[in-house]
């Protein structure tokens, strides 16, 4: 009985608006018919799609996540090889530490403390010339405060020559290891 109805309804209907909720270009009860399933089809396709993209960016920040959380236990891990560098270098005596540090390539100089830094200043009087050379090299560009101080020791520039922010940063008989 419904589609007796419906077939009047496009027959005798004067413009695209149909009672079925929708309007609609078609004739017949068939064409509406194929209407609707290419419009499920078209919203079954474009739900498909959205939810392709939202996997995607989901698997992006997944990513990001785990690379996060990998970049977090490697600083850790390397806080721990600093602090223990740190310690090991502290043990040593001053000399020692100049010729460690002139001469092992892994040691980042970024985390040596301002202490470990001023002993370096301290050691260099008794220091070979190769140690000395080996460090200068290290240093290279590294031309501010104790290792601005440091470079001109290494480079053997007397003290009266340094700025005042230079003998501001250096080492003091308290700060001393």
């Amino acid at each position: 009985m419904a589609d007796p109805l419906a077939e009047w309804i496009f027959r005798n209907r004067g413009n695209d608006y149909l009672p079925f909720g929708r309007m609609s270009a078609a004739r017949c009860l068939a064409e509406w018919r194929f209407e609707e399933i290419q419009r499920a089809s078209r919203r079954s396709a474009r739900v498909a799609r959205l939810q392709v993209e939202v996997d995607a960016k989901a698997a992006v920040l997944l990513a990001k996540h785990d690379q996060a959380n990998h970049r977090a236990r490697l600083a850790q891990i390397r806080k721990q090889e600093v602090e223990q560098l740190i310690q090991r270098l502290q043990a040593l005596t001053p000399e020692a530490r100049l010729q460690l540090i002139a001469n092992d390539e892994t040691i980042p100089l970024g985390a040596l403390t301002k202490a470990v830094i001023s002993s370096l200043i301290e050691a260099v009087e008794e220091s070979t010339s190769e140690n000395r050379n080996s460090l200068l090299r290290r240093i290279d560009r590294r031309q501010s405060g104790l290792w601005k101080v440091l470079r001109n020791r290494l480079i053997g520039r007397p003290e009266h020559n340094l700025t005042r922010e230079d003998n501001a940063n250096m080492p003091r008989d308290e700060e001393k290891l």
